[in-house]
């Protein structure tokens, strides 16, 4: 009979909710709460280390939960951010290249050290922008007098990150994310009842 039909299809589709459903719509919502963790993050890091949210975000890569892989994976780059890099100093550096750049550290010909600020608060004493062996150009930071070592300039931003994304990560699945499992299976079963 059709009845009887109908019934066993209906069991069968609801045989069927705790395999399909329910690994789609737990990848669901840990995509969703991942997404929040990083842009969450990104502002709590930016406000921290004093930089643009741009400079921040673009160290974090997400590697989404899929229904045969049931967790996400966010890997961030904690390696300390050269201040090149920053689009605010490369600003600065093109609208007065004569200040910054150096043709020999140490030396009066060629320019001079400079100080420099980034964001709100990130100063940056004698700083000038030079070429290094390999090619490139980098902003460097002499840390004293003539005598004292030059490195590249950098701001460094793996404690904030640690800090940060422990702490967002944590809260969010506590509160995030079974609101988002309800909402995710609710709408799986939906689609179920549609299609059958």
């Amino acid at each position: 009979m059709t009845i009887d039909r109908d019934i066993a299809q209906a069991i069968k589709n609801i045989n069927g909710v705790s395999k399909r459903a329910v690994p789609r719509a737990n990848a669901q919502a840990l995509n969703r709460v991942a997404a929040r963790v990083v842009s969450r993050s990104t502002k709590a890091v930016s406000s921290e280390v004093k930089l643009p949210q741009k400079n921040i975000k673009k160290r974090a890569e997400v590697y989404r939960a899929r229904f045969n892989r049931q967790y996400v994976q966010i890997r961030v780059r904690l390696s300390p951010v050269p201040l090149i890099s920053v689009a605010e100093a490369r600003k600065k550096i093109m609208q007065n290249r004569t200040r910054y750049k150096a043709a020999m550290p140490g030396r009066k010909r060629g320019g001079r050290f400079s100080a420099m600020t980034i964001g709100r608060s990130n100063k940056f004493d004698r700083v000038f922008l030079q070429q290094l062996k390999n090619g490139r150009w980098h902003i460097l930071q002499r840390e004293g007098a003539g005598s004292y070592p030059i490195d590249v300039a950098r701001v460094e931003v793996k404690k904030p990150f640690q800090k940060a994304y422990k702490s967002v990560s944590v809260e969010l699945m506590r509160s995030d994310f079974p609101k988002e499992l309800k909402a995710a299976l609710r709408n799986q079963i939906r689609i179920m009842i549609v299609r059958s």
